[in-house]
């Protein structure tokens, strides 16, 4: 119900990134908390899902090509194959994986060190969420282990859950 705002961002540098198999449509970044590596999660109406690593360090500015991680990320049995992931967070501290689609969200348990195209590859909790229009976005809270989700539209709801796994 407010006006339309402007904002102004500062201090922000530019990734410039490229796929090693052509084009891909995606709309998931993920930062590892552990080491701060970046990684991409295709969304495809055809599957396989796939994920990419941006190889460190950080080059703002070059063209730098991602490395295919793995071009099924996750198991027939928990369908990533068939879904088109929307978004997706890493909680701060690194336990907990969220992938969201338009009407599912995904968590996986992670243990410490453990690699994230590992992880994937697991069947991962069906957790729960609101029936929005179009699921678009989740993230985790940096404190208390709670998750956040979004639809698209005009001022859509945010909604707060629980913690997705037991602590």
């Amino acid at each position: 119900a407010r006006a339309p705002a402007t904002l102004e961002v500062e201090g922000f540098e530019t990734l410039k990134l490229t796929y090693p198999d052509g084009h891909h449509n995606a709309e998931t970044l993920l930062v590892d908390p552990a080491d701060g590596t970046l990684y991409v999660v295709t969304k495809t109406e055809t599957g396989p899902a796939a994920l990419y690593r941006y190889p460190p360090p950080l080059r703002p500015g070059e063209k730098v090509e991602l490395e295919l991680v793995t071009a099924s990320a996750g198991t027939a049995e928990n369908q990533l194959y068939q879904t088109t992931p929307t978004g997706g967070d890493i909680a701060p501290d690194g336990s907990r994986i969220a992938l969201r689609m338009y009407h599912r969200l995904w968590v996986w348990p992670r243990a410490a060190g453990q690699p994230l195209a590992q992880v994937l590859a697991t069947d991962p909790c069906e957790v729960s969420q609101r029936e929005e229009k179009q699921g678009e976005a989740v993230g985790f809270r940096v404190e208390g282990g709670a998750y956040l989700t979004i639809s698209e539209g005009f001022q859509p709801a945010i909604w707060q859950f629980a913690p997705a796994v037991p602590e």
